[in-house]
């Protein structure tokens, strides 16, 4: 995938979600999460803002999920 799209909040924490990313904390923009094999990592997102191209990148390669899973779930939002 070469271009990743802006997602709004609420997508970010559904993508989350549905790959399995335990949201461990969440203290004003912080999310502290555990992906699925255990490994903690945290990103700062307010929930009134868009995650820009280059955070939406980086949470799925800390998340774990593979661009190909990324592609099938974006097709299917």
């Amino acid at each position: 995938m070469h271009k990743y799209p802006e997602l709004k909040y609420r997508q970010v924490i559904q993508l989350l979600q549905d790959f399995d990313v335990k949201i461990v904390r969440i203290k004003g923009s912080r999310h502290a999460c555990l992906n699925r094999g255990g490994h903690k990592f945290t990103f700062d997102l307010h929930p009134s803002q868009a995650a820009w191209p280059v955070l939406v990148k980086a949470l799925v390669k800390r998340a774990g999920i593979s661009e190909e899973d990324f592609e099938r779930w974006l097709r299917g939002t």
